[in-house]
């Protein structure tokens, strides 16, 4: 197993531990960035550390050992009290004398509990291995009492340890640690350690080994470890290792000189420069940006954007999470495919935004990152404008004829992918563009379009001398000039910006893109009868609004003469095509951005997806009454 895999999953885990803690304590939990670091017993307890709540966990499936989770003692105690909802003069004396007893104690065993579950849950869904974990005792741990040679709390060797800060209620705590050995993760032992547990070869053999040279023994090493596994889940973790350039030793060893001459190597003399394709590909971003902000009706951001050469096992290896991709079939200059994949929970997001679905049913469903059911389905409409906006982008912009067609989307968890395998794409080489996505305030995942190399025909510069080799995709540059000096490593930055979010925040809080003061404007009521403008006329009236009502049939533009229009309700007997019709025809008629909320009863899924595609900022359920109805003119059209 690879350490970058490790470190993904564990990465995931880390967030799930949050989620899951914030909802038993009922009190917002939140989670550093994570840190990994491989070490030994001794190593660990270098570090000095107070006294901890050492959790024992055991691990079970295809490998199995111990683990642990620890923490200092007075945390331990603070969440167990917050739990059980301690008066609050009570708890700081409990945490003020911590110790493991009690009810405290017992309730900091449930926190142990959802922490190794969320793991489980985490490491079932991304692990290549099957791996159970379940919570056996909890104890105090001393560290400067323990014996580094003994057997306890843990015997030495190698570990894999996780550390993040902890901060409850907004109040810093200490760190927690997620400590694995080695052998539970099936990571493989340093390699000194390694060759020591080997038999001692006899001298015939030994001579022999000495006459291969030092590729040979490398390639051979990397081959005799794909060997013993015969799952694709280890033959991608040898692969993984075979091409990482710089976090295994073996990357260094002349055996990996065919696969990274073949990757750094020119794909040809001939094609289309570099920094066009990345202008051209960034043009792209914000493009989609503009047409999902129309779509979902919320300030979309597409931040950062970064662009590599990269091939499917790098690809694989970077950081993400569980993603929704989505195949592009690639036609013109390239007849082949091309790639969008997002964070599933992203495009749960999404979909369920999409569908207008209520705030907190739309917030379970994004915590759980299930992606299926309706949300699914109405991601693919989001799919297809993200298609369409890069698909005009490269019609108009990019040198050779490369149109797009969206095809079927299926979950991608790319721990367990098979990086030489067919599916979900081929091995080979690609140019990664990605972006950082945002929608109205929050930021989400990554946004990756993933073309063939030869799709888009990269010319790529010659580097100088003086500068770096091609990065791993683990080594992204953190500056821009940095990124960019590197002839074929990351050009521009791969996170959002200040400036980025402080743009978007700005766009967050204009509800409409109609000037400053336009709420003192009309609120069109457009109605297929007057007894159906009745409820929104009455209120409006009530409200001093000025308003004026107007039939599907009626000259709209020549009705508006005059009046600076600032929100229509569009108000059907039923929800049909005759509306449709309308939306479309009311929308041409007024300035872009006017908000409209398109009524009507009985409303499906595809309705709504029709009516957001025709423009409808929101829709409403009639009969409606008086709240909904304000409700809907507060939150689009000004008070």
């Amino acid at each position: 197993m690879q350490k970058t895999v490790v470190d993904s999953v564990l990465k995931s885990s880390v967030g799930k531990i949050a989620d899951e803690v914030a909802s038993l304590l009922g009190e917002e939990f939140k989670l550093g960035e994570p840190r990994f670091q491989t070490l030994t017993k001794s190593e660990y307890f270098a570090t000095p550390r107070e006294k901890c709540a050492y959790t024992r966990v055991s691990g079970s499936g295809d490998f199995s050992g111990e683990a642990a989770i620890v923490l200092p003692l007075k945390d331990a105690v603070l969440l167990g009290g917050t739990l059980i909802m301690l008066p609050a003069d009570e708890l700081a004396e409990k945490v003020k004398n911590p110790a493991l007893s009690g009810e405290e104690g017992d309730a900091f065993g449930e926190v142990g509990n959802i922490i190794v579950g969320a793991v489980t849950a985490v490491f079932e869904d991304l692990y290549p291995k099957k791996l159970h974990f379940k919570k056996t005792t909890s104890e105090v741990l001393i560290p400067t009492k323990v014996d580094l040679d003994g057997e306890q709390p843990f015997p030495p060797g190698h570990y894999h340890l996780t550390a993040c800060e902890m901060k409850l209620a907004g109040k810093p705590l200490g760190t927690l640690e997620l400590l694995f050995p080695f052998e539970l993760l099936g990571l493989p032992l340093p390699v000194a350690e390694e060759e020591a547990a080997r038999p001692t070869p006899a001298p015939g053999a030994e001579k022999a080994a000495s006459r291969e040279t030092q590729a040979g023994a490398a390639a051979e090493k990397v081959e005799s470890r794909t060997a013993q596994g015969t799952s694709p889940a280890e033959r991608q973790a040898a692969a993984r290792v075979a091409s990482s350039s710089a976090e295994t030793p073996e990357a260094a060893e002349p055996a990996q000189a065919p696969e990274t001459a073949a990757t750094a190597a020119p794909p040809q003399a001939a094609g289309v420069k570099r920094a066009l394709v990345d202008a051209v590909l960034g043009n792209a971003f914000k493009e989609i940006a503009k047409d999902l902000s129309d779509l979902l009706g919320q300030p979309v951001k597409c931040a950062g954007p970064a662009f590599q050469p990269i091939t499917k096992a790098q690809y694989l290896a970077l950081p993400r999470d569980k993603g929704a991709l989505t195949h592009l079939t690639t036609s013109g200059d390239f007849d082949g495919e091309a790639l969008l994949i997002v964070r599933q929970r992203d495009a749960v997001l999404f979909g369920g935004t999409l569908i207008m679905l209520p705030e907190e049913e739309l917030a379970a469903k994004v915590k759980s990152g299930k992606f299926e059911g309706e949300e699914s389905d109405a991601y693919g409409e989001v799919a297809n404008i993200i298609t369409g906006a890069l698909t005009k982008i490269l019609d108009e912009q990019y040198p050779r004829k490369l149109h797009l067609k969206r095809g079927d989307i299926e979950p991608l968890v790319a721990t367990k992918v098979d990086p030489e395998g067919p599916k979900p794409f081929p091995a080979g080489d690609y140019y990664l563009a990605t972006c950082q996505l945002a929608l109205e305030r929050k930021t989400l995942g990554e946004l990756d379009l993933l073309f063939p190399q030869a799709a888009l025909a990269v010319k790529f510069e010659a580097p100088a001398e003086d500068q770096p080799a091609a990065q791993s995709a683990r080594e992204l540059p953190s500056s821009r000039e940095a990124a960019s000096a590197a002839g074929r490593g990351v050009t521009q930055a791969n996170a959002i910006s200040s400036a980025d979010l402080a743009a978007l925040q700005a766009a967050a809080t204009q509800t409409d893109d109609t000037p400053d003061g336009a709420h003192a404007g009309t609120v069109l009521i457009v109605a297929e009868t007057p007894e159906a403008a009745a409820p929104f006329r009455e209120l409006l009236q009530k409200e001093q609004r000025d308003h004026l009502v107007v039939r599907f049939q009626d000259n709209v533009k020549q009705a508006l003469n005059g009046h600076r229009v600032n929100g229509i309700f569009l108000v059907m007997n039923q929800v049909g095509e005759q509306g449709f019709a309308a939306a479309i025809k009311i929308k041409s008629k007024l300035p872009k951005g006017t908000p409209l909320v398109m009524a009507g009863p009985q409303w499906t899924r595809s309705d709504v997806l029709k009516a957001v595609r025709y423009g409808a900022r929101d829709i409403l359920v009639t009969p409606a009454g008086g709240e909904d109805i304000a409700e809907k003119i507060t939150r689009h059209m000004g008070k």
